[in-house]
Order: C-alpha cells, then sequence, then structure tokens
C-alpha cells in the first residue's frame, strides 16, 4: 500500500523538528536566551507589581491598571528577547548541521528543501515558544498563591495569557524566524 504524499511530507516534517530540537535544546544560546528572557520578564513584573499594590492607594495612575490584565505587556517583553534569540538559532542552523557531520546525511534524504527548512523552522519557533510558557505558568502559579497567602496578587486574566501563547507569541515566532531563514 503507498503512503500519500502528504502524509509523507508530514512525517518528515514531524522527524525534522524532533531532531532540530534535540539539537537546540544542548546549545547554549537557547539556555542564554531564555534565561535572560525569563529573568528580565520577572523585572517587569516584579516592578509592575510594586508600584501598583504600593502606590494604588496614593496615585490614582498607578492603581488605575492593575498587573492582573498586563499579560501582553509582559509578554511581548519577553517574546522580543526571544525574537532576539530565534535570530541566532535559525541563522546558523545549516552550519550546525555541518558541524554535527549530518549535512550530508541530510542532503542525501529524500527531503524536500521545504520539508526541510519548515521542519527546522518549527523547531526553532516550539524551542523558543518553551520559555514564553514557562514565564506565563510562572506568573499564573505565582500570582494564585499570592492571592490566596497574601492580600495583594492575582493570576493573569486567562484570555489575555491564553491570546498570549496560542495567537501573538506563534505568529511573531513564525514569521520573524521564517523571514531569518
Amino acid at each position: 500500500m503507498r503512503v500519500p504524499a502528504r502524509v509523507r511530507h508530514f512525517h518528515n516534517i514531524v522527524g525534522i523538528a524532533i531532531a532540530e530540537s534535540r539539537s537546540l535544546r544542548r546549545t547554549t544560546k537557547v539556555h542564554v536566551f531564555g534565561g535572560l528572557a525569563l529573568f528580565i520578564g520577572l523585572l517587569t513584573v516584579a516592578h509592575a507589581v510594586v508600584s501598583h499594590y504600593g502606590y494604588s492607594h496614593v496615585s490614582p495612575s498607578a492603581g488605575a491598571v492593575s498587573p492582573r490584565f498586563l499579560a501582553p505587556s509582559f509578554g511581548f517583553i519577553v517574546l522580543c528577547i526571544l525574537l532576539f534569540g530565534v535570530v541566532f538559532l535559525a541563522f546558523d542552523c545549516r552550519s550546525r548541521d555541518e558541524q554535527a557531520r549530518v549535512a550530508e546525511v541530510l542532503d542525501t534524504r529524500s527531503l524536500t528543501n521545504l520539508d526541510l527548512l519548515f521542519g527546522k523552522l518549527t523547531a526553532v519557533v516550539l524551542t523558543a515558544w518553551v520559555p514564553l510558557l514557562l514565564f506565563v505558568t510562572l506568573l499564573q502559579v505565582g500570582g494564585t498563591i499570592a492571592n490566596e497567602l497574601w492580600i495583594a496578587g492575582e493570576p493573569l486574566e486567562w484570555m489575555s495569557a491564553v491570546r498570549l501563547l496560542c495567537i501573538d507569541a506563534p505568529t511573531l515566532l513564525f514569521l520573524w524566524c521564517s523571514i531569518v531563514m
């Protein structure tokens, strides 16, 4: 029985994405940019929380916007750092293959160029998306714990966090990475 071409292309893309994400997880760039994005993102959240809960009783403008509704703002800061990291990850995909001595193997396989590029693109995007997911999860868990233990603190508004994770971030990451590749 012959496998349809669409299924064969999908399996090629998934296989390439899995192999590329394994090699990306071991690179230092992923850990540096992921850690930097989380650190700067958490600093901006801490600043917003301190200014809101520390000065909202004094100034109406400080109390106007709760950090609960600022998931797109915090996420955009993290996303900008991750987009900068995506440039480095996507730019040297071929050189990583040559350094690992698998470029010749990939060239001899019956893969189309689009399968190879889309598989690598998917791997880079998912690798850059994971720190953003971790950031939003930390904010949700931290906000829930703060809401239960202290008077001040609340988790992010769910729909803004879901929109950031499922619509805004993947769109920007795919667009930026595809332009670089």
